[in-house]
């Protein structure tokens, strides 16, 4: 009985490459749907920044394409962050630690805005605020 049988073998071998490919198969259906969610995040947030530099009267392309670029930037790296903090448990991600995120961004896409502007800097560091904390908002309310 030490010794497997054929049909034991191949059983096992059998189920064995089925775990394999299950889980590949988990995993890249895992892989999709985190690309898909963070790229709906993404589009989301440009389009809830865009419209709020709107509202604040930046009309021009290249104050628009200042804005998506800066999210092009900012975002990525933010979710990066949180991806990585998830996955090795470093800090607790509560709502603190979430809005302490949330400033440095506002405080980055600021100090990138007035670079990529020739504007007022207090009327740039408000409309960072306003439109980080408006799809700050809109990311709580839908994906949490």
């Amino acid at each position: 009985a030490l010794i497997p049988s054929l049909r034991q073998v191949s059983w096992f071998w059998s189920l064995r490459f089925c775990r394999i490919c299950c889980s590949a198969e988990s995993e890249r259906a895992e892989r999709k749907m985190l690309i898909s969610s963070y790229l709906i995040a993404l589009l989301l947030t440009i389009l809830i920044e865009v419209s709020i530099a709107l509202i604040f009267g930046f009309r021009s392309t290249r104050e628009l394409f200042s804005v998506v670029l800066v999210n092009l930037i900012t975002e990525p790296v933010l979710n990066y962050f949180l991806l990585i903090n998830s996955y090795f448990s470093l800090v607790s991600a509560n709502i603190l630690f979430i809005l302490l995120l949330e400033i440095i961004v506002i405080l980055v896409e600021w100090r990138l805005l007035a670079y990529a502007l020739d504007e007022d800097s207090k009327r740039l560091f408000v409309l960072s605020l306003v439109m980080n904390s408006a799809s700050l908002v809109v990311g709580f309310l839908l994906f949490i």
